[in-house]
């Protein structure tokens, strides 16, 4: 619109790896109606072909726009693979008497050369041969609607079975990009509360800058990671500085609302629910802390920091004082100790037994007497990975016919063991490949965490973490954007097989009865789930188009966490979110505040707080429903 004066009422997507069932929603809010695309049917894999090209495409939320998909076998107007394209189109069982072909030089359909626009021509009344006309696509889709045609509708995501690979290739990429976006989140809403409370001034261009930058290193085929090697130099230093300045506003902002602070520390929480949060502090707390309302908190020192648990409120400041504070003693106390088997992680919701190799062989439920991991998890899988086209694109199915056995040995070394925060930490090799990880435990949370870091020196190889469940269900819980999408967890039939390889965002998790288990993550996007076991695949090393993919040091967070609840009852979702979103401290002059509050539990999400692009002063508040039910939301 700013451009050219138009609104867009086809979101035109060529060539993307597959479609998120959050899209029919997102695209009929800004008005769009159609959606053309087509790579669906350039799969080489002998999967199930997708049934439709011209349909409604439901969304998970209901929502449905009216979508054409072209098989993408040609982008030419030869008149030989015109009436092959004709020909083999999908819905023959009807006459669909129209179709949209993209056409042009080049991968995807680039300028049309003269030759194609000669046939073109030439093309539109030739006896026995489809009838060619060059239209504008906005045209086309009104014609079909005036054919009334029967109006077939696919609810769902529209997958892609193939380019699984690209959930994952380019690890520092993706991190990068989710690292990015919550800065973004940070920056736009303590922004827009010190704007609102008139404390400063909102930046808008830089908050624009830095959208741009990110969303620059989301075009195909960077975040992928199916681009040549100085793609992801340039990349991850674009996004280095992208994810400074979002926290360099962020930072101005706290400190515009915090004030002159002299001895008081807040802790700042931007999730919308209350929540408690393991904080590092400065050295005048080390007798310990006691809250505005004159509380006390106790401070312990934890890997070399001063660090208290402090209960924060929704998108608010929770305010510590300096005190000298005595050890409370509770049933919820975190503890960590190394034994002559292995180790054990132990609070007042659960028991993780570790084996000697570092894996876990119980998690055990307190309260209700349950396993949760039915089998060895935190298990380490490598495979062999060599995708028989497309390297860092594709993770072929027959990878687990290739799993390489590890050394089992293991390291593990208690490095702490605190009321708030236990941890032990546990090196290993994997392949050619060292990794050191934390396994840490929070009071009161039922909730392992893994703090990872590996020196990856794979060549095609393929690494996952597995999770072992006991929870008998058919069906895979993946986040999405603005909620989550069910997929197989069983190997019956070809469309289950289909999707041996998965998109997942914050968490991963399975449900049945009254058992929830979900692994989440703090940078990853490709998982599996198959006979109870939950997998997150970590890494991979494809050789093109950038040689030895991958390969150096890479960090990431996942935590394993279950619920004697159903999924609806659980707090999976919130869970993702508070493995991604720290919170901060920040010297303060105040009291405990919530600046925008959320009252009773529910499964609506305030994702974002945002000043208005019209810079008018307006605050947008965005949220969404997270489990797919009814429920009521409080903003005050």
């Amino acid at each position: 619109m700013e451009e050219f004066g138009v609104s867009c009422q086809i979101f035109w997507l060529p060539d993307s790896f597959g479609y998120s069932a959050a899209l029919p929603q997102i695209l009929k809010g800004c008005g769009v109606k159609y959606l053309f695309t087509q790579k669906i049917f350039w799969s080489y894999n002998e999967s199930e072909l997708f049934p439709y090209h011209y349909f409604l495409w439901q969304g998970i939320d209901g929502s449905s726009i009216k979508a054409f998909l072209s098989t993408g076998y040609t982008y030419t107007t030869n008149p030989e693979m015109l009436d092959i394209t004709w020909k083999s189109r999908r819905q023959p069982e009807y006459p669909l008497g129209r179709y949209l072909l993209p056409f042009g030089y080049g991968d995807g359909g680039g300028g049309p050369s003269r030759d194609y626009i000669e046939n073109a021509l030439r093309e539109n009344d030739i006896e026995g041969a489809p009838k060619v006309v060059m239209a504008n696509p906005v045209k086309f889709f009104e014609d079909l609607e005036k054919d009334e045609l029967q109006e077939n509708r696919y609810s769902g995501e529209l997958y892609f079975s193939a380019h699984r690979g690209a959930y994952t290739s380019q690890a520092k990429t993706k991190k990068g990009n989710r690292k990015a976006e919550f800065a973004l989140r940070e920056a736009e809403m303590w922004g827009a509360i010190a704007m609102a409370c008139e404390k400063s001034a909102y930046p808008f261009d830089e908050v624009r800058a830095i959208w741009k930058k990110v969303l620059l290193n989301q075009f195909h085929d960077i975040l992928p990671g199916s681009s040549i090697e100085r793609v992801y130099e340039e990349s991850e230093m674009i996004q280095a500085k992208a994810i400074e300045d979002a926290l360099s506003i962020r930072a101005k902002a706290i400190k515009a609302l915090a004030g002159n602070g002299d001895s008081s520390v807040a802790a700042f929480n931007s999730l919308p629910w209350e929540r408690k949060a393991v904080v590092k502090l400065p050295e005048i707390f080390r007798n310990g802390a006691k809250t505005d309302m004159g509380e006390s908190v106790p401070v312990y020192e934890i890997l070399g920091e001063l660090a208290a648990e402090v209960s924060l409120p929704a998108i608010g400041a929770a305010v510590l004082l300096p005190k000298c504070a005595s050890l409370k003693i509770s049933d919820d106390d975190a503890s960590a100790s190394i034994t002559d088997n292995g180790a054990v992680l132990k609070n007042g919701e659960v028991t993780v037994t570790f084996s000697q190799n570092g894996e876990i062989t119980s998690f055990l439920m307190n309260h209700s007497g349950c396993e949760a991991c039915s089998c060895p998890s935190n298990r380490f899988r490598l495979f062999k990975d060599v995708p028989r086209l497309f390297d860092a694109w594709d993770i072929d199915s027959n990878y687990e016919l290739g799993e390489i056995v590890l050394d089992g040995k293991a390291e593990m070394t208690l490095i702490a063991s605190t009321p708030i925060y236990s941890a032990i930490k546990i090196e290993k090799r994997i392949g050619d490949s060292i990794l050191k990880q934390t396994a840490s435990i929070k009071r009161g949370s039922a909730c392992v965490e893994f703090d990872a870091e590996i020196e990856w020196r794979e060549l095609h190889k393929l690494l996952k973490v597995s999770f072992a469940t006991d929870i008998a269900s058919e069906e895979f819980i993946n986040e999405i954007q603005y909620g989550f999408i069910k997929r197989p967890a069983t190997r019956s039939r070809q469309y289950d097989k289909d999707r041996f390889e998965v998109c997942s965002h914050k968490y991963a998790a399975l449900a049945a009865g009254n058992r929830t288990a979900a692994v989440l993550n703090d940078c990853k996007y490709g998982a599996s789930a198959v006979n109870g076991e939950i997998s997150l695949t970590l890494l991979r090393a494809s050789s093109s188009p950038a040689m030895r993919g991958d390969n150096g040091l890479q960090s990431f967070v996942y935590a394993f966490a279950a619920w004697d609840a159903p999924f609806l009852d659980s707090n999976v979702a919130r869970a993702g979110y508070e493995i991604n979103v720290p919170a901060v401290a920040e010297a303060f002059c105040g009291r405990t505040i919530s600046w925008i509050g959320q009252f009773g539990e529910t499964s609506a999400i305030l994702d974002a707080v945002k000043p208005a692009d019209d810079e008018s002063g307006d605050i947008i508040l965005r949220l969404y429903e997270s489990k797919g039910s009814f429920t009521s939301y409080t903003v005050i």
